[in-house]
C-alpha cells in the first residue's frame, strides 16, 4: 500500500522536477522556440501530473462496496496507466529524445485493451477470421484485481487471467520513474 503510494508520488515529484528545469529562464527561451514541441511536452508533462495524483488516489482509497463504482475505479485506473505511457512516449518524443517502450509496459497496455480499451473484438488473425473476446469476471472484481476471461473465435474454451492491480502499478510506477529520471 503505502510504498506504492510513495512510487506514484516520486512519478508526480519528477514530473515537477522536469517542469522546474523547462521554466529556468534561458533554458525556456531556447526550448520555446520550437513551439510544437514546447506545447507537447507541457501537455506531456500535465498528463503525467494528473495521472500519477489519479494513480496515488486509486492506492489511497477505501475498497467501493458497490460492483459499478469498482468497475469504473478499475477503469479508471487502467485507462491512467496508459495514459502516463503516452504522455512519458510524448514527453521524450518533443524533446528529441529516443524512447521505447519496456516489455514490461507493453504487457499492461495489451492488459489494458484486452479487459477495458477493446474487450468485444481483438484482431488475433484478420486474414483467417480468427479474433479474442474478453471480459472481467464480475465475481472477482476488486479493487486490488479481477480475473479477466479470454475466449477465441476458433476455440472453445475460456483462458482465464488472474490480474494484480497493485502489481500492475507497481510496474507501471517503477517504469515510469526510470523513464522520467532520464
Amino acid at each position: 500500500g503505502q510504498e506504492h503510494v510513495k512510487r506514484a508520488l516520486e512519478v508526480a515529484e519528477l514530473e515537477h522536477k522536469i517542469r522546474d528545469v523547462f521554466n529556468i529562464r534561458r533554458g525556456h527561451a531556447a526550448f520555446r522556440k520550437n513551439r510544437a514541441s514546447y506545447k507537447q511536452a507541457c501537455s506531456a508533462l500535465d498528463a503525467i501530473g494528473d495521472t500519477a495524483l489519479a494513480i496515488t488516489d486509486y492506492l489511497a482509497y477505501e475498497e467501493p462496496s458497490e460492483t459499478g463504482i469498482n468497475y469504473i475505479f478499475v477503469y479508471g485506473v487502467l485507462q491512467a496507466i496508459y495514459l502516463q505511457q503516452d504522455a512519458t512516449k510524448h514527453l521524450a518524443r518533443s524533446l528529441g529524445l529516443p524512447f521505447d517502450l519496456p516489455k514490461d509496459l507493453k504487457k499492461i497496455r495489451k492488459l489494458r485493451n484486452d479487459s477495458i480499451g477493446h474487450p468485444t473484438q481483438r484482431d488475433i488473425n484478420k486474414k483467417k477470421g480468427i479474433y479474442s473476446f474478453h471480459f472481467i469476471s464480475r465475481a472477482m472484481l476488486s479493487k486490488e484485481g479481477f480475473k479477466l476471461l479470454s475466449t477465441y473465435s476458433n476455440k472453445e474454451s475460456y483462458d482465464a487471467e488472474d490480474v494484480n492491480l497493485i502489481e500492475v502499478i507497481k510496474i507501471q510506477c517503477q517504469s515510469a520513474e526510470q523513464l522520467l529520471e532520464k
